[in-house]
């Protein structure tokens, strides 16, 4: 089991860095390797209607690029900083900070990517006591596809992973999928809608759970592109399996939010 070193996110990011990983829209091959071929960024901000104090509001920054393309595949990596805050302490309470670092490098075939990923997340209480870590490692194979049309395009990826090594957390495998539409209305609107399911399972021996753990969340909206960036204004709900780092307790919650993000 991971001891303290889980909480030292350079070395995850160096281990990120050789690695690469990220969902994206397949490209063409190129005729010759790319370096930096691809940077997108995003935050958001979203409401939950939780009756927990805990949960009120939840923020995301983050960013994913591919760091070179090969034609036939490319090593990509994906960084974001979650952040949960409650009204228990004070009006807007941050309570607890999450990170995930998350690398792969894939292969191309037939309009398909399939790639081996390093996935790693950590989670952390703020202004609150936490003595042990709360954190995964795992390493994973996934499959990503891109469909596109006139006006609709749907991105689609799934994967399955072991997790090799844990703190608190009785995770013993990963598997998860997620799915994005965008509908075309005008050339600077447009719909769209997202769900992800993300299901852990479980080692019975740490925590006497024998069930796996499913996170879920649904969300659509309205998306306002730029020349540069655009704006999504969002509405869903959520589920979170393990919600507080230290509590084993699911949580449901409905959320309304939005989020700027690069073109």
């Amino acid at each position: 089991m991971l001891k303290e070193r889980l909480h030292v996110p350079l070395l995850v990011f160096l281990v990120s860095l050789c690695v690469g990983g990220t969902l994206a829209h397949a490209q063409e091959k190129l005729s010759k390797p790319q370096f930096m071929s691809r940077y997108a960024f995003h935050i958001s901000i979203a409401k939950l209607s939780s009756g927990d104090r805990r949960f009120d509001w939840n923020g995301r920054v983050g960013g994913d690029m591919d760091l070179v393309d090969y034609g036939k595949g490319r090593t990509s990596l994906f960084a974001e900083y979650e952040v949960v805050m409650g009204n228990e302490l004070r009006s807007f309470d941050p309570n607890q900070g999450n990170y995930t670092f998350d690398g792969a490098s894939s292969w191309r075939f037939k309009g398909t990517e399939f790639a081996a990923a390093f996935h790693h997340l950590s989670r952390h209480l703020s202004d609150r006591p936490k003595t042990e870590a709360v954190a995964i490692n795992s390493l994973e194979g996934r499959v990503l596809r891109h469909f596109e049309t006139a006006k609709t395009r749907l991105d689609a990826r799934g994967g399955l992973g072991k997790i090799v090594e844990h703190a608190f957390l009785d995770y013993s495998w990963r598997a998860y999928g997620d799915l994005t539409v965008r509908h075309s209305m005008t050339s600077a609107v447009e719909w769209f809608g997202r769900t992800s399911v993300e299901t852990f399972g479980v080692d019975p021996e740490i925590a006497g759970r024998d069930k796996p753990q499913t996170n879920g969340r649904l969300e659509t909206g309205i998306r306002l592109n730029g020349k540069q960036g655009a704006v999504e204004l969002f509405g869903g709900w959520e589920h979170a399996a393990d919600a507080y780092p230290v509590d084993r307790l699911g949580e449901s919650w409905a959320l309304v939010g939005f989020r700027l993000s690069s073109r």
